[in-house]
């Protein structure tokens, strides 16, 4: 996704940085991405950030491989890097992927509860969070104001919600 930031930001005054826990992608990312400056961050906060440093921030495909005690110390991880104003980005499983789980499963998504499916390390693809709306805005959004929820349901979408939240410029 960043690659294509730096031309969709071209004549701005903006600096990009790519942060991920994988040595290797970070290592591609230095060989082939000119203009972006990368780190390679631990599964665990914090980032080598300073507070309130960042305009803006995303994590697409991040919280639906991380189990609840992570999401949250990341969420904070991002209030802590964000500037006041400042938006995060992110996605999440949500109804149009609660097809994939059942009976108990299925039972805890509906009454609002994350559910976590597999028996694979957090942070790897096939570890999986299923997150209902409910959830994210009472147990992850915290004092982030939600500016948008886009639910997945669109032709040819890659099956995850989107959220745009924003750190309030007032600190709550």
């Amino acid at each position: 996704v960043i690659r294509h930031l730096d031309d969709e930001l071209a004549g701005f005054d903006t600096q990009l940085i790519g942060s991920d826990y994988n040595s290797a992608s970070i290592a591609w990312c230095k060989d082939s991405i000119p203009g972006i400056h990368f780190l390679v961050n631990s599964d665990t906060p914090p980032l080598a950030l300073d507070d309130e440093s960042l305009d803006g921030a995303y994590a697409i495909s991040v919280f639906t491989h991380l189990g609840e005690t992570l999401q949250k110390q990341w969420m904070l991880e991002i209030w802590r890097v964000l500037k006041p104003g400042g938006i995060f980005v992110f996605t999440t499983h949500g109804e149009s992927r609660k097809h994939k789980l059942i009976g108990p499963q299925a039972f805890e998504f509906e009454r609002g509860g994350l559910v976590i499916k597999g028996d694979y390390k957090e942070g790897k693809k096939h570890f999986l969070a299923y997150h209902p709306k409910s959830w994210v805005v009472r147990h992850l959004l915290g004092d982030f104001e939600l500016l948008e929820h886009l639910p997945d349901g669109e032709p040819g979408s890659f099956g995850q919600d989107k959220w745009v939240v924003r750190r309030p410029v007032a600190k709550p």
